[in-house]
């Protein structure tokens, strides 16, 4: 099964588990207002895909293909990891939680997906006394158009092509 957003956010709560025997909470975004809480005790982690872009874009000119006959084009997939927190600086400080996500995410490959690296961290504000910082998350795959031939045949979609080498 292709990989969809909610399967990628789960990728990443599940690899930021480890952060919950340190009192970190950690959750995908919550749906709707009646799902969130606020103020709270423990430092959170929200996990929230929000982005992505597509290299060789038409309306940069005509892409670059990667093939010689499909349409293929890697896109880049931005997680947002929000962090609150009741302070910035010590155990249970913003930076401090920031710090252990980024340990545990930078690298990490999640399913069908490239592996992960970071784009930015940034202060987002002050709210109700929880300090609110976001970290945004980057991983890469490839998508391409689905194929048929004359014959009506639908070939299976290639959601990931593995390039590199052991030597």
């Amino acid at each position: 099964m292709e990989n969809d957003y909610s399967e990628l956010e789960n990728d990443f709560v599940a690899q930021l588990a480890p952060l919950l025997s340190d009192g970190i909470e950690v959750e995908a975004m919550p749906e709707t207002d009646a799902d969130y809480s606020e103020p709270f005790a423990n430092p959170r982690v929200s996990v929230s895909y929000q982005h992505s872009e597509f290299d060789d874009q038409p309306t940069r000119g005509l892409p670059t293909m990667l093939t010689t006959n499909e349409a293929a084009q890697h896109e880049y997939a931005e997680i947002h990891i929000v962090i609150r927190a009741r302070l910035i600086r010590g155990a249970n400080g913003t930076h401090t939680v920031q710090k252990k996500a980024f340990n545990l995410l930078m690298g990490f490959e999640p399913q069908n997906w490239q592996r992960v690296f970071i784009k930015s961290y940034d202060y987002l504000g002050h709210k109700n006394g929880t300090w609110v910082y976001d970290m945004v998350m980057v991983c890469r795959r490839m998508v391409m158009q689905k194929l048929t031939d004359d014959h009506s045949t639908v070939y299976p979609i290639i959601s990931q092509i593995d390039t590199s080498s052991t030597i």
